[in-house]
């Protein structure tokens, strides 16, 4: 495939950059967001924090991985995030049927294939309002590691051959595209939800180019942060099931909200203590605590053992979850397959 001369000049100036030391701040930005997940996933009865949750915690997570954008030959990128998201989800799955059916056993209950059939389909949300398979079976959070594999694949593919600016362009008009078909049938893969987040995605890229958190003008930022708040009245994004308010006053919100995030991290980055310190920590394990929790979503490992309130599952499974990623550091093959990572040694 032939490469955009715009492209060419991006990879061979970044092939000679020397690696960065690594920026806490956007560690601590997946913190603030896998935080938000969790608890989300356990106030669903309490429509204000949800909403306030939703509007842009899914968001944040494609703007920053946008922002690490890099063009890479399309095999290569394929390869690698085929390693680094399909091959968790796969697994996760997995351990989801496993343990599944391992509870049927234990409860006398009937071994179904619900999530067997769930894991293939890849739906994340029971509240699509498609016309076709909108009630099929859902596998829940993981969706994400699916439509971001769609949306780095299909985002890297636009900007190798059309550059920059028409990789924007792309990404509106297949967003623009997948909201109507998304009303006709729920897609498997997340391949819709991955569509529309392009559009986050592109946004983060443009950020990095552009240094905009350190130079969008005042007013600019201010009114994304109206926009959020206008966003939070009005609206509630589910990313899951492609559902949005005023799409574009949802997006405008959602930038505000992550440049808000985007502060507070930078701050307690730049504080360098301990807790910075756990905070980056979290979020550079955020895939696999997303994974180890919507294993528990799925078969309720915290009721079988006796914790039933969404509030003390929230409270047990936060440091249950940090428990389990500081011990799949010591597992080879979890630690190979989620990339989790050490601690960071403390600075000095």
């Amino acid at each position: 495939m032939a490469w955009h001369p715009g492209v060419k000049a991006v990879c061979a100036s970044a092939a000679g950059e020397a690696p960065a030391r690594r920026d806490a701040t956007y560690d601590i930005m997946k913190c603030v967001g896998i935080v938000l997940m969790l608890f989300g996933h356990r106030v669903y009865d309490y429509w204000w924090l949800t909403k306030f949750i939703f509007s842009f915690h899914m968001p944040l997570f494609f703007i920053v991985a946008g922002y690490f954008y890099r063009p890479r030959p399309l095999r290569e990128a394929v390869a690698k995030d085929a390693r680094r998201l399909l091959l968790p989800y796969v697994v996760t799955c997995a351990a989801v049927v496993a343990l599944d059916w391992a509870f049927c056993a234990f409860d006398g209950r009937p071994l179904t294939l619900y999530y067997v059939l769930a894991s293939l389909y890849g739906s994340g949300s029971t509240g699509h309002r498609s016309l076709y398979m909108s009630g099929f079976n859902t596998i829940g959070a993981v969706w994400f590691l699916l439509a971001l594999f769609w949306c780095k694949t299909i985002y890297n593919a636009l900007y190798l051959r059309l550059g920059l600016a028409r990789a924007i362009a792309g990404s509106l008009c297949l967003c623009a595209v997948a909201f109507p078909v998304e009303r006709l049938v729920n897609l498997p893969l997340a391949i819709l939800p991955g569509l529309v987040a392009m559009v986050f995605f592109a946004i983060g890229n443009v950020a990095a180019r552009t240094d905009a958190s350190r130079r969008m003008p005042a007013w600019l930022l201010a009114a994304l942060v109206v926009a959020w708040g206008v966003e939070f009245v009005r609206a509630r994004i589910d990313m899951a099931s492609v559902t949005y308010g005023f799409f574009p006053l949802d997006v405008a919100g959602a930038c505000g909200a992550t440049w808000v995030v985007w502060l507070v991290s930078s701050k307690v980055g730049r504080s360098g203590g301990a807790a910075a310190r756990i905070m980056a920590w979290v979020g550079m394990n955020s895939m696999a605590i997303l994974c180890f929790h919507l294993i528990d979503l799925d078969t309720d490992i915290l009721g079988h053992l006796g914790i039933r309130s969404p509030a003390l599952k929230f409270l047990a499974e936060v440091p249950l979850w940090l428990l389990a990623v500081w011990g799949a550091c010591r597992i080879p093959f979890v630690r190979k397959v989620y990339g989790v990572r050490p601690l960071p040694a403390k600075a000095g």
